[in-house]
Parts: structure tokens; sequence; C-alpha cells
């Protein structure tokens, strides 16, 4: 978020207020898209870097998305095979 502050001088200088924001899950990113909304609707921040930002975040929950659903899917794949094992050994 770009903010100006007194540069001593009689002048402005821009500062750029960072900080990070882990975003490893769904609900870490719903958070991150609810604060940029508030930014947004608030004037703090240009539309279109509102809309760059909101554009990464998407593409980031359906990358979360996909590997919840592959790692879902691999732990019913070994489940599977593991069944199939016990009744292969039982028969």
């Amino acid at each position: 978020m770009d903010t100006t502050e007194d540069d001593g001088q009689g002048g402005e200088k821009n500062t750029r207020r960072r900080y990070r924001r882990r975003l490893a899950t769904a609900q870490n990113v719903k958070a991150a898209l609810r604060d940029l909304y508030a930014l947004l609707e608030g004037n703090e921040i240009e539309v279109k870097r509102a809309r760059a930002m909101a554009h990464v975040l998407h593409v980031l929950v359906t990358v979360i998305a996909n590997a919840d659903i592959e790692s879902r899917l691999v732990a019913l794949e070994a489940a599977s095979e593991r069944g199939r094992e016990e009744r292969r050994l039982s028969s």
C-alpha cells in the first residue's frame, strides 16, 4: 500500500508499508481478498493494482484447492491399495 509522509524538507516522500501474510490455505486467501476489498472500498489502492492482486489470489486459491484434491486422491488410492492387499492375503 502506498502512503506518503513528510520528508522533513517541506515535501512528501512515498513510503510503502509492507506486511506479509501467509497464504497457505483457502481461508488465508479469503481473508486477503476481504482485506483487499476493504482497501479498494476505502480508495487506499488503485483499481488496476487491486485487480492484479485479486487475479493472483484467485490463481493461488485454485492451486490450493487442486493440491488438496490431489492429496485426498493419493490417500484414497493408498487406502484402496491396502484394502486390495488385505483381501488378497485373507483369501
